[in-house]
């Protein structure tokens, strides 16, 4: 079976990545400095995670194993590892590439042409791009070209909501159904079907620029909608038919110039738009309270400049406006 070696056994690591791996038939082995997540990962070589949506079922994630982040046996995992992933805290990124480097060098000593992807999961902008340079500074240049020759490192995008267990002793994750992980092809090595659950794409920053937007978007609007109608959930707001209907509408007028740039087709952009929306109508996610609605005009703002969407955003201000008397004459 593949191995693949999971840096962080938290909230990404349990909950996006490992099942995501385990979906592709490769054993996951996850290090951590946590010795009791470890202790659980190799008592049961598996662990469940209860989807919590609108509908809620059970996730088996199987073929596990865990390795302490400060044990020497994580090196000799790294030796034949076909994929690495991390989502760790940036305080621990030093001390992960020290160990990954550990391990590409013995690699290189033993002439070995199996390549290997690292890909850091944390959604920062080029984070597998960080981590590399990270890990080159523990290499000579021998190793460094041994690197750019067998091992890639493709930037990515998360997305899927974990959530907090109730009791901190239970060891199982919850997490909503929506996952997604869509990775840069541009910057693996080797066959990227192996990895059969993610979306390799040839333009991250596309996927990026319009996650950005539209998911802050459809919060804000949501947001601004409900206020007026006097909810106080986001959850509310969503599960009113018009204030779904008119976000989803003024979400895709607003994202038009993103999908013009990148060359989203109208349908997928659509389909993403109403997945955004729909994602919001689960009753499970925290923290969902509506804020001001002033705050959400100001937040509107502030994304619509920040994806150049600007202009297509403030045409539509007027017809905010005139939306606003009548939804409030509406109740």
């Amino acid at each position: 079976m593949k191995k693949a070696i999971q840096f962080g056994a938290g909230n990404i690591g349990r909950g996006v990545i490992g099942p995501l791996l385990s979906k592709s038939n490769y054993q996951v082995v996850f290090s951590d400095i946590n010795n009791e997540i470890i202790n659980k990962l190799n008592e049961n070589n598996q662990y469940l995670i209860h989807v919590k949506d609108i509908e809620c079922t059970e996730e088996q994630v199987n073929n596990i194993s865990g390795v302490m982040l400060t044990s020497d046996k994580i090196i000799n995992e790294i030796v034949d590892a076909e994929i690495i992933t991390a989502a760790i805290e940036s305080r621990y990124i030093p001390q992960v590439a020290l160990i990954i480097a550990k391990g590409i060098k013995i690699r290189n000593k033993n002439e070995s042409k199996l390549n290997l992807n690292i890909i850091s999961c944390e959604n920062i902008i080029e984070s597998s791009t960080k981590l590399k340079d990270e890990i080159k500074k523990h290499l000579n240049r021998d190793e460094i070209n041994y690197l750019d020759e067998y091992i890639g490192f493709p930037n990515c995008l998360v997305d899927r909501i974990v959530m907090p267990n109730i009791n901190e002793n239970d060891f199982y994750t919850q997490a909503e159904k929506y996952c997604q992980w869509i990775i840069d092809r541009n910057g693996f090595k080797g066959d990227i079907s192996s990895i059969e659950s993610a979306n390799f794409v040839d333009d991250l920053n596309a996927y990026i620029e319009r996650s950005i937007f539209i998911i802050n978007t459809v919060y804000a609007m949501t947001s601004y909608f409900g206020k007026l109608r006097g909810y106080t959930s986001i959850e509310e707001s969503v599960n009113d038919k018009f204030i779904y209907d008119l976000v989803k509408d003024l979400v895709k007028e607003s994202a038009s110039k993103i999908a013009v740039k990148y060359k989203f087709d109208e349908k997928s952009n659509l389909g993403y738009i109403e997945k955004t929306i729909d994602r919001f109508k689960n009753p499970y996610l925290k923290g969902k309270e509506i804020r001001t609605g002033k705050n959400q005009l100001k937040r509107l703002n502030e994304y619509a400049k920040m994806t150049n969407n600007f202009n297509s955003f403030t045409s539509n201000l007027e017809i905010f406006n005139m939306l606003n008397d009548d939804m409030r004459r509406s109740y």
